[in-house]
């Protein structure tokens, strides 16, 4: 499955980006072949395609470099527009910059797709909130997903009407995101739980960095 390879290669890199920045400079064959590792995993992440990814691969590297080295910051941020202008006249890269680009591409039926299903997602949470109190706590479960959802869909327009809106791109079994999927799916209180346990990681994280922590950025 790409898309998971995409995710795993992410996580790879987020860790492996504050371990070369903070290894000890007298650990040189450690470094080397972290930041090895770490090419080719920026390599094969590229070669996924895979748009989620790669955004979170630039948007955390991004945010642990605003607060470690503001000129580094800049200085990615220049060489990240200069690539990305040069993908888009290259004929090897070409296809690559098109996936970037499209991660903001109003017109791309795969990005509208999403929102709808984002929108009619929560619509129907908040709708089970007054018509169905059981499906709003604990959700319509992996099963009867499909049949609630499309049921959802006919009953605010047309299965038909929605999906020639966005291409037939939208799902009814995956919504797209993890926090609006586990909220319809699994219901408000797993989705509240799991929101809980994330949020005491970061806060957790936050100590152990200000304590000094270096793999804590990981």
């Amino acid at each position: 499955d790409i898309g998971r390879w995409g995710e795993i290669l992410t996580y790879l890199w987020a860790i492996l980006l504050p371990s070369i920045y903070f290894s000890d400079l007298e650990h040189k064959k450690r470094r080397i072949v972290l930041a090895t590792i770490a090419v080719f995993t920026l390599i094969a992440l590229l070669a996924t395609g895979s748009r989620g990814p790669m955004l979170f691969a630039t948007c955390s590297t991004l945010l642990f470099l605003s607060f470690t080295n503001r000129k580094l910051f800049l200085g990615v941020v220049v060489i990240g527009i200069i690539s990305v202008l040069l993908m888009k006249d290259s004929i090897y890269f070409h296809s690559t910059y098109e996936r970037i680009a499209s991660i903001t591409a109003s017109n791309n039926d795969s990005n509208n797709a999403r929102f709808a299903m984002w929108h009619y997602g929560l619509s129907m949470t908040w709708k089970h909130l007054d018509t169905n109190i059981l499906l709003f706590l604990f959700g319509t479960g992996d099963t009867e997903l499909p049949i609630i959802f499309t049921h959802y869909l006919n009953s605010v327009v047309s299965l038909e009407v929605i999906q020639q809106s966005v291409g037939n791109q939208i799902s009814y079994s995956d919504l797209h995101s993890l926090y609006v999927d586990n909220l319809v799916r699994m219901g408000f209180i797993f989705s509240l739980s799991y929101l809980a346990f994330i949020s005491f990681l970061l806060f957790q994280a936050i100590k152990l960095v200000k304590r000094g922590s270096r793999i804590a950025w990981g």
